[in-house]
């Protein structure tokens, strides 16, 4: 959503909130019956702070692009498990209306 590439992930405001927004999805996945812990969370941070320099997401390439974004089948799929499971997601609701409306925009530009 910044625009930025995955360093964005080394700034501690943005994996404040990234790793609230996974623990929603961790939660929402174990509702489902999925195998999932706190340590896929800390995994996955730890991962995308130690991408290689200058790296990318499929999703920054498609809004720059002028694509449509994927965040529905990722985002999007989470809140409706939360709902389906009736678990409170207010960070993936949140990154949902924002991506939202940030691809309205795209189309109306």
């Amino acid at each position: 959503m910044t625009g930025r590439r995955a360093d964005v992930m080394r700034d501690p405001d943005v994996e404040r909130v990234a790793r609230r927004i996974m623990r929603e999805a961790v939660e929402v996945g174990r509702a489902a019956g999925a195998a999932l812990t706190d340590a896929h969370v800390d995994r996955a941070v730890h991962w995308l702070q130690h991408v290689p320099e200058g790296s990318t997401t499929s999703m920054r390439e498609d809004r720059l692009a002028g694509r449509p974004l994927e965040y529905d089948a990722l985002t999007g799929a989470v809140v409706r498990a939360a709902e389906h499971h009736g678990i409170d997601v207010p960070a993936n609701r949140f990154v949902l209306a924002l991506l939202s409306a940030i691809e309205q925009e795209g189309r109306a530009a």
